[in-house]
């Protein structure tokens, strides 16, 4: 599963991380906690991503939250960007989010 390749990724570089299966669950674990980063998924299940996106930008206590998007449908890629604080196209794979994960350890000091 991609979300676990991603969060073993995030670990090993020292994060925290929290894994969500589906987009509900995600909204649920969001209510709860306040993340520096969101990987999001455009297609999840029950709820998408996108709109878990825009529930993510009404709440001001997820005001600083990166979020970063997923998805394998370049158009929805497309439509994202300027939207979502980066876009990634799948297939992503772990050099990928080593290079990710470099790119973002000076904004939270890791």
């Amino acid at each position: 599963l991609l979300a676990e390749l991603f969060a073993v990724a995030f670990e090993e570089a020292g994060y925290r991380t929290e894994t969500a299966r589906d987009g509900q669950q995600a909204l649920d674990l969001l209510a709860k906690i306040t993340p520096h980063i969101v990987l999001l998924d455009i297609h999840l299940p029950f709820v998408s991503g996108e709109d878990v996106f825009y529930e993510i930008k009404k709440m001001d206590r997820l005001a600083n939250t990166k979020v970063i998007m997923a998805t394998a449908d370049v158009r929805k890629a497309k439509e994202m960007e300027g939207k979502a604080d980066m876009v990634l196209v799948k297939p992503v794979g772990f050099r990928d989010l080593n290079t990710l994960i470099d790119e973002l350890r000076p904004a939270f000091g890791h």
